[in-house]
């Protein structure tokens, strides 16, 4: 499974959860959102991270706004820890 994929799953694994939790169905929507726009990258989702260009994922802004930092840095764990 390449980094997008493992990224993406990921996301919609937290969605699943937050959606069990009856969390705010705006937090669920962007994880969802996010999940499929980062499955449709042409480009490895890493290197995004490490340019530091992760805001060139339309998605990942509202994710940024609706969850707490804790959440978005597991978000990205498989991306930190290959490079």
């Amino acid at each position: 499974m390449g980094d997008n994929a493992r990224v993406a799953s990921v996301l919609e694994e937290v969605a699943d959860l937050l959606e069990l939790k009856e969390d705010s169905f705006f937090q669920v929507r962007a994880y969802r959102r996010a999940a499929r726009e980062i499955s449709a990258l042409t480009g490895d989702i890493r290197d995004l991270y490490v340019r530091g260009h992760l805001d060139q994922v339309p998605a990942s802004c509202n994710i940024s706004r609706t969850c707490k930092m804790s959440s978005r840095r597991a978000c990205c764990r498989s991306c930190r820890s290959r490079t």
